[in-house]
């Protein structure tokens, strides 16, 4: 009988991706990365697998969608449906936690650092974890070098394959790369009962960047701050309280948007964006200021500084 076999998927620790701006480059290379494994998978004919794209809106891998039919598509960790019993978890595409990679962050822009205990963790940690919390072992793990560390803070132990190109192995091609990918899943796959995570039962603290953020939640009265951070009782609660956290700091996101908006065209528009050199900045520009989140704006915004004040 087949086993069920549950992906996450995540953007930033995908083979290639360099530059989040690059919104085709990384969701081409994300498609990539997702059809090596894939292929893998159902080669083996082993599995019943269920793909879940856990990045963003979750539909950047769309275009798989109908050519791989025998898979299970899920868009959103949210709506991963763990009445389910997954026999097997995979985690690809995963970066570092905050502060310590190229792609590093925890979770959200406005969060400093995420703890289990005494603990500090990223998304690999907390998603490990709260898988173990079903009884489901993270068999392969995919992530940018930095982010494996965190494997041995929480005590997990899986076949990993790192996805960044190190100083040593720049002239190393993308198809190479992929052939990499795939051995190290296979060994994954052929020492999957090797592989057992235990749940780490231990409270969960958020520190922010900024007081703003910290005291925008407590004042809604939904969650508890202890010390200066905002405590959950353990990773079940933490991801319980995670949707209505993000719409919480979604809200301030919303008033910082449309500040920065606001400034953005008072400080620019006497600007003829005609004698803009930097064609990043152009494309950027040409795609419509709207449609970037926050962190994009200021990006841009950083970019016009410079090209308007030399």
């Amino acid at each position: 009988m087949k086993k069920n076999i549950l992906i996450m998927a995540d953007l930033e620790g995908i083979i290639g991706v360099t530059n989040l701006y690059d919104k085709t480059d990384c969701q081409e290379k994300m498609c990539k990365e997702v059809s090596v494994l894939l292929d893998c998978l159902i080669e083996r004919n082993e599995f019943n697998i269920y793909f879940c794209d856990a990045h963003d809106n979750g539909k950047t891998t769309m275009p798989l969608w109908e050519q791989y039919s025998n898979v299970n598509f899920i868009s959103c960790f949210w709506n991963i449906d763990l009445d389910i019993k997954y026999d097997y978890a995979i985690l690809t595409g995963f970066h570092a936690k905050n502060g310590t990679g190229l792609m590093a962050h925890s979770f959200r822009p406005e969060i400093d650092k995420v703890h289990i205990g005494d603990v500090e963790v990223g998304e690999i940690g907390i998603f490990i974890n709260y898988l173990s919390f079903y009884s489901i072992p993270t068999i392969f793990l995919s992530a940018e070098e930095e982010a494996i560390t965190e494997l041995n803070d929480i005590g997990c132990k899986c076949a990993v394959n790192i996805s960044n190109y190190s100083k040593n192995d720049k002239e190393i091609s993308l198809e190479t790369k992929y052939r990499q990918y795939a051995d190290n899943l296979n060994y994954a796959i052929d020492n999957k009962e090797k592989y057992c995570n235990s749940y780490i039962d231990e409270k969960i603290y958020i520190e922010f960047i900024h007081e703003d953020y910290l005291n925008y939640l407590v004042s809604s009265s939904k969650f508890k701050m202890e010390n200066g951070v905002i405590k959950f009782e353990n990773t079940i609660d933490f991801i319980a309280k995670a949707y209505g956290m993000a719409m919480s700091l979604n809200e301030v996101y919303h008033i910082k948007y449309n500040e920065l908006l606001r400034t953005m065209r008072a400080n620019f528009n006497k600007f003829d964006p005609s004698t803009i050199k930097d064609e990043n900045l152009k494309k950027l520009l040409n795609t419509g200021i709207r449609s970037y989140n926050y962190d994009d704006l200021k990006y841009i915004n950083d970019l016009l500084f410079k090209e308007f004040n030399k």
